[in-house]
């Protein structure tokens, strides 16, 4: 028995050791030196406009020019010579209309949506063309530049003639991809990419050039690859043949090759991807009718101050401080472990709401402290002999809330996707509550010889 007695106060010495852990470094951080100075290796919080800093860029229409292109066959004369050098705008004048205007500031909130960048606003000057664009400031700010200047332009030619085989219209989708093609000790090399997908009528082209542009050998032994061009903006980014014995449904390009991701540094690696889900968002959404060039980006404080968060936060933990006093005053021993475990469980949400990269709004912030005060209930119900039909209960009468949480993922707007995010990873931290219950809180109402008494 007293071994018994022993084992159990070990395991929860261990579990809420582990617990303390857990909460220093969710709400401190794991640090290692970085030349003179201490870096934090838990990711940043992703704070919303209205919370933390933004960044907005001007893109304005490209006035300059390029050289006219014509036929090789063209007669040169001295005359032809200096028409080959002709020089005519970027834009075609006949473009520059406000329907084009309004199309080009909706394909660059389709863009920044596709590429993750939720909590944005875009606008346009109807006269002149110029596009405002106002997000985050985050690691993935500077991507935005790509997303507003990149034509979207995407043809697949041939190789030597630069005939189009199949045009942009025939482009279904896109994704992105990342494939393992080396391995050596803790470095990982891989190829990245895009995925093309194609509707109907490209799939018919797709299987047609697939059995025309192939490698063939002579009767002399002698080989020849013919080949196609996959060109991105208006540059040629791969060229391949395909095999004869093959059927082909999409056609992987690989965009950046051997790129190597090592443990220690892997920066390399997250820019080329970034880029490849910049090539993916251009695809998938319409080419832009006009060429833009960016002019000017400029940063901005949150409208609410720097230290309104601070404060909110300040406030919630306030809060919570108050409920587990209380719990402790109710509870006694129980109520003591109670504030333990639901110290552990804000210090898992928020290690979630980090990683996940929730981008954070007032409205996430508020649920946070309700999805905390939720579990403070579940832990009330949890202070009871038969734990687990509390917990089925407990979460039986939150099937509604979990519904309409659901649902709110799926949102665009960024308050409600915030709200939605935190409360789902919430939820998930409620099995992380039951389990400590189990192995922490004492039960109450054991009998013993017809008496009922406390756990000791």
């Amino acid at each position: 028995m007293k071994k018994d007695g022993l084992t159990k106060v070990l395991l929860r010495v261990t579990v809420i050791l582990l617990i303390i852990i857990i909460s220093l470094i969710s709400f401190f951080g794991i640090y290692k030196r970085n030349l003179n100075s201490w870096e934090n290796l838990l990711p940043k919080y992703n704070l919303s406009k209205e919370l933390g800093e933004s960044r907005t860029f001007s893109f304005v229409v490209d006035t300059s020019t390029k050289e006219a292109e014509h036929s090789d066959d063209e007669e040169e004369t001295e005359e032809g010579e200096e028409h080959n050098h002709e020089q005519i705008p970027v834009n075609d004048p006949a473009t520059l209309t406000k329907e084009s205007y309004k199309k080009a500031k909706k394909i660059v909130e389709d863009r920044l949506k596709d590429f993750g960048i939720i909590d944005s606003t875009v606008s346009v000057n109807e006269e002149t063309g110029a596009v405002a664009v106002t997000v985050p400031y985050t690691k993935m700010t500077d991507y935005t530049v790509s997303l507003g200047t990149n034509k979207g332009s995407l043809e697949i030619v041939d190789s030597e003639t630069k005939e189009v085989l199949i045009p942009r219209s025939m482009v279904k989708s896109a994704t992105a991809y990342y494939s393992n093609v080396s391995s050596s000790g803790t470095t990982q090399t891989y190829d990245l990419g895009v995925r093309l997908q194609f509707n109907s009528e490209g799939q018919k082209k797709l299987k047609e050039i697939s059995k025309t542009y192939i490698e063939t050998t002579d009767a002399e032994g002698n080989s020849t690859k013919k080949s196609i061009t996959i060109r991105l903006n208006g540059a040629d980014r791969y060229t391949t043949y395909f095999s004869p014995n093959e059927e082909y449904t999409y056609i992987a390009v690989p965009l950046y090759q051997s790129v190597s991701a090592s443990e220690d540094d892997m920066e390399t690696f997250n820019d080329a991807y970034n880029n490849c889900l910049i090539a993916k968002a251009t695809i998938n959404a319409e080419e832009l009718p006009i060429v833009y060039t960016v002019s000017s980006g400029t940063y901005f404080k949150s409208n609410l101050g720097e230290n309104y968060v601070r404060n909110i936060v300040i406030a919630i933990a306030a809060i919570l401080i108050v409920v587990a006093i209380w719990m402790v005053i109710k509870f006694k021993g129980n109520g003591l472990t109670m504030a333990i475990i639901q110290a552990g469980y804000v210090a898992i949400i928020l290690l979630f709401v980090r990683v996940a990269s929730v981008d954070i709004t007032l409205a996430g912030l508020i649920m946070i402290l309700f999805m905390a005060l939720a579990n403070d209930v579940l832990l009330c119900k949890l202070d009871k002999n038969n734990k687990f039909n509390e917990f089925t209960r407990f979460l039986l009468n939150m099937i509604p809330f979990i519904i309409t949480i659901l649902v709110f993922n799926f949102a665009k707007e960024i308050n409600i996707k915030s709200v939605g995010m935190t409360a789902i990873w919430g939820i998930f931290g409620f099995a992380y509550t039951f389990m400590t219950s189990l192995l922490l809180l004492k039960n109450k109402n054991i009998r013993k010889n017809g008496v009922e008494k406390n756990e000791k």
